[in-house]
């Protein structure tokens, strides 16, 4: 019998060189956190106004519009679309949180996103920012 094992190791999403493959990878994983809540993912091939996937939960038939990034993103071109969700891990623990509220928490915190910043990006935000946030954890990545 072929073994798995023999066949591919795990691979080294450190070492990729195509961002589509962390992308593709962060789905993959946020997807399945996702599932286990009742929502059935989505990709939207051609990243309509900033929408990266929908999620539509299986027992209310409730769509959402999602953006998924690799670390807490505020953005500009994200601001008028006031129903998006903004998905992101911290630390290997998956948040899915609306993108309004992660302004609402950048102005209360005085960041500096709208001072000529297109985007704000924070790969390792705060523990006060976190226990803001904490109640839109998800989940943790699995390794």
């Amino acid at each position: 019998m072929e073994k798995i094992s023999d066949k591919w190791d795990l691979y080294d999403y450190a070492k990729a060189n195509q961002g589509k493959q962390i992308e593709t990878r962060n789905f993959q994983k946020v997807s399945a956190i996702l599932a286990d809540r009742g929502l059935e993912c989505i990709w939207v091939r051609d990243d309509s106004e900033g929408v990266d996937f929908i999620a539509r939960h299986m027992a209310t038939n409730e769509v959402i519009q999602v953006q998924l990034k690799s670390r807490l993103t505020i953005g500009e071109k994200y601001e008028n679309h006031g129903d998006l969700w903004m998905a992101f891990p911290v630390k290997g623990e998956w948040y899915l949180v609306k993108h309004g509220s992660l302004i609402e928490l950048a102005d209360e915190f005085g960041w500096s996103w709208r001072r000529g910043k297109v985007n704000y990006t924070n790969k390792s935000p705060n523990r006060k920012f976190l226990e803001m946030i904490e109640p839109n954890k998800i989940g943790t990545e699995i390794p």
